[in-house]
């Protein structure tokens, strides 16, 4: 006598999270990025912070980590950075 494993529904039981997931990273808009630390003065203006491109989803989810971990590095977009 054993368990039937394929009749078992636990298996299925997030399925609505998965593809929720999914649908909310099908196509998210990506945006160009700069790093910045908190925690040190701002870089001179001749020095041009390096830009990288991430999407909305990857630069919430690095900067969330940043904070879970108390680093005081975070991810802003390049065009809201340079509005002065």
């Amino acid at each position: 006598m054993g368990v039937d494993i394929i009749s078992i529904d636990r298996y299925y039981n997030n399925t609505m999270e998965i593809d929720n997931f999914f649908i909310k990273h099908k196509d998210p808009p990506v945006f160009r990025y700069v790093l910045i630390d908190w925690s040190r003065p701002a870089p001179h203006n001749l020095l041009k912070q390096k830009a990288i491109d991430m999407d909305v989803y990857e630069a919430w989810d690095v900067n969330k980590n940043f904070n879970l971990n108390n680093i005081t590095k975070r991810y802003v977009r390049e065009d809201l950075y340079n509005k002065k």
